[in-house]
């Protein structure tokens, strides 16, 4: 592991303290555990909006797909929402 430097404000890092000691850890392991946390939450945010994009794709391809025996789609059928 590597050492870092925070700068947290006063009260904050009071609250901190007490919120370790309360779970009975250290502050450093506190710390380490709100930012993998944070990281967490974002990559399972990014896997929701990488999913809804496939979604959105595959019932765009859907569509165009169902055309593809008939006339093709108009501009504004492709843009359709």
């Amino acid at each position: 592991m590597k050492n870092v430097t925070v700068t947290l404000e006063e009260d904050l890092l009071r609250r901190a303290r007490i919120e370790s000691a309360s779970r009975g850890i250290s502050l450093s392991a506190f710390v380490r555990g709100a930012v993998s946390d944070a990281i967490v939450q974002s990559d399972q945010r990014g896997r929701a909006m990488t999913q809804a994009a496939i979604e959105e794709l595959f019932e765009f391809v859907q569509k165009v797909g169902k055309t593809m025996d008939g006339p093709p789609m108009t501009r504004d059928e492709a843009h359709e929402r």
